[in-house]
């Protein structure tokens, strides 16, 4: 809703990758360090925290407001720091990061406003607020 708090939050798990290089065993260790939001408003917002699933909105770590209805597209890169064990021997560092985007999420902003109004909208369809709203 627009000028309310829309929540948001990324699974922060560790990956791993089992595999086979030449018949030797490799295990790929990737950890979430950063993630790099577009509300697709043209708002953007980098954290090193996922968020996590708010038991309000007033509580949301990850939050934003959006100030127009309609429809956007919100997405998220993850970056990932690596390491790989070759055949359970020590974790060895991988140089760089991966970013990793997730799927688009698209999300219909809805306008939010209140009327302090004598009758509901069945009794009297032409009070303040009753009709459809505009855009």
């Amino acid at each position: 809703m627009t000028n309310r708090r829309t929540a948001f939050w990324a699974d922060a798990s560790v990956r791993y990758i089992d595999l086979t290089l030449f018949d030797i065993p490799v295990r790929v260790r990737a950890t979430p360090v950063a993630y790099a939001w577009d509300f697709g408003d043209g708002t953007t917002e980098r954290t090193t925290s996922p968020g996590s699933r708010p038991r309000s909105v007033q509580d949301a770590r990850i939050h934003h407001t959006y100030s127009e209805p309609g429809i956007v597209t919100v997405t998220l890169t993850t970056y990932y720091a690596g390491m790989y064990s070759v055949d359970g021997g020590p974790w060895l560092t991988i140089p760089g990061q991966a970013a990793v985007p997730s799927a688009p999420l698209e999300l219909e902003v809805f306008r939010y406003h209140r009327f302090l109004v004598e009758e509901d909208c069945l009794d009297s369809p032409d009070s303040p607020d009753c009709s459809a709203p505009e855009g």
